[in-house]
């Protein structure tokens, strides 16, 4: 009976199926599917091409931009006294090399900094080069011998730039390498270089930097993943939706056939969701990691004195952002803390703003010779000089620098185009009365006047960015200068950590569901 049964409904179903029948345009939908598979395939492809070019280009931008900071930092007076081995021990060659090291070790992407000069010998070519100052030798991958691409050349080296036009190009104006170019001993590599300019406008020496060939697949190689497990779930996706498109037609028929068949695609959908909720977490931990990088421009933690502590709150909004901060000794008396925020987001502020970092660091490293660091209208002046023409016209950034004389219980303070910060003492918050110059970037030379204010035990300093003051609602209304100064008013005497988390709770209950829309920093001076 249980196989007569079986039999009759296999013959049953055969019958059904010879009752429904198949759509006449079936076909022409499989072709379809075809086709959009093949569309999205090679889509797929010219985006993947178009991203490999963008992420050279990236690169080739990322090497020239610091190459032409480095340039920026570089005295072309002490490169005139470097010609041979003997001149290594000059103060000058070791402040120009441990520049060179500073800015490898702040940028993991760049194996090589160095700097050459063309052979002034009579007859020689314009691919004819000596090394000026090369980076310091080590053992890079720690086999515990130096090899030939870690040996640092001696000043005086010849080399020969003729497989290497855009080093040629350089004297001239800033250039990179068009592809990855093989340079032995060297690992293959992609390069841009920068003019040292002089005082005459003459070219000095160029600057290069190195980017391995490793880091340009890397980064190519992530971005192809990316675009083809894309194009394989949309493809899945389109199959799926076919299919089950066709299943519907034959649903008065097929019931039962049919909720089976719907329970093996909902179990594939489910499946493309997950790889989709996967690729969602790939991309939010490569923002994370760009963030991260981002990060590593602030300090870590600030310089320590028995009169001065500091505090500080720094949050970023979804894109990368252009705000930026840093305290240093300038000696036993007096440290500098400058805030700075970079008019829009993304990938261009976060480079201006390391242009900025990278050249107060070249500031600071002169310290000894030039006491530049410790004034601040000179300061602005010199940043705006060196980073004002690398800005884009549509960008630019606003500064507050403040140099605190701690013997004479006296800030002393210059602003580019920045709010000025706020003096709380007791319940009273009252913003500093200062002038202003303009910003970084909006014109080529100005005047950044400077103003003092004394301070006393117990004292806070507030500096910020005006992504607090402009944080908005979802009525479009602004958190404001009045709502600011009251929180700091009635919380100023208070610890700064509880200044702050005050302020954060304040903003968030501002803003309620609506997401930041731009970076804000917050920075504390407290003085005891």
């Amino acid at each position: 009976m249980s196989g007569g049964a079986s039999g009759w409904e296999s013959t049953e179903r055969r019958r059904l199926r010879m009752r429904v029948p198949v759509p006449r345009h079936l076909h022409t939908r499989l072709a379809i599917l075809i086709f959009c598979w093949l569309a999205v395939i090679m889509l797929f492809g010219w985006m993947t091409r178009t991203a490999d070019k963008a992420v050279l280009d990236e690169i080739r931008a990322q090497a020239r931009g610091i190459a032409v900071a480095l340039a920026a930092a570089l005295d072309p007076d002490e490169l005139a006294q470097i010609h041979g081995p003997d001149d290594m021990t000059r103060p000058g060659f070791q402040r120009i090399q441990e520049l060179i090291d500073n800015v490898t070790a702040a940028n993991p992407d760049v194996r090589y900094a160095y700097v050459m000069r063309r052979d002034t010998t009579p007859g020689s070519p314009d691919t004819a080069y000596l090394y000026i100052v090369d980076e310091r030798e080590r053992d890079r991958n720690g086999n515990g011998v130096i090899d030939d691409d870690e040996r640092a050349q001696q000043p005086g080296t010849p080399y020969d730039a003729t497989d290497f036009p855009a080093m040629v190009a350089a004297w001239h104006a800033p250039a990179a390498d068009e592809a990855v170019t093989a340079d032995p001993p060297y690992p293959d590599s992609i390069s841009g270089y920068a003019p040292v300019r002089g005082a005459d406008g003459g070219t000095a020496a160029i600057v290069g930097v190195d980017v391995l060939a490793d880091t340009v697949r890397s980064k190519k190689a992530a971005v192809r993943r990316a675009a083809w497990v894309l194009a394989l779930a949309m493809n899945a996706l389109l199959t799926v939706v076919l299919v089950l498109y066709r299943k519907q037609h034959l649903a008065l028929a097929r019931n039962e056939a049919l909720t089976r068949e719907l329970e093996t695609r909902n179990r594939l959908l489910h499946a493309a969701n997950a790889q989709l909720e996967r690729m969602n977490r790939q991309y939010e931990e490569e923002l994370k990691l760009a963030q991260d990088v981002q990060l590593g421009l602030l300090p870590r933690e600030f310089p320590r004195h028995d009169r001065l502590s500091f505090d500080r709150c720094f949050v970023t909004c979804e894109m990368l952002g252009g705000d930026l901060y840093d305290a240093f000794q300038v000696d036993d008396d007096r440290i500098v803390l400058y805030v700075a925020d970079v008019a829009g987001h993304g990938a261009s502020a976060a480079l201006i703003s390391g242009l900025v970092k990278m050249t107060v660091e070249a500031m600071k490293a002169e310290r000894d010779a030039d006491p530049i660091v410790g004034r601040p209208g000179a300061a602005l002046a010199r940043i705006n000089r060196l980073v004002g023409r690398e800005i884009p016209s549509d960008k630019f950034v606003t500064i507050i620098y403040a140099v605190f004389d701690l013997r004479a219980s006296v800030c002393r303070l210059a602003s580019a185009g920045h709010p000025p910060p706020v003096l709380a003492s007791g319940g009273v918050a009252t913003p500093i009365a200062m002038p202003t110059g303009a910003a970084i970037g909006l014109c080529e030379a100005g005047d950044w006047p400077e103003a003092d204010c004394s301070f006393g035990a117990r004292d806070k300093l507030v500096f910020y960015t005006d992504g607090i003051t402009e944080a908005m609602n979802s009525a479009g209304e602004e958190f404001g200068d009045e709502r600011f100064l009251a929180l700091l008013r009635a919380h100023g005497a208070e610890p700064a950590p509880v200044v702050i988390e005050r302020l954060s709770r304040a903003l968030a209950g501002h803003r309620g569901a609506i997401t930041a829309s731009d970076d804000y920093t917050l920075v504390i001076a407290e003085f005891s």
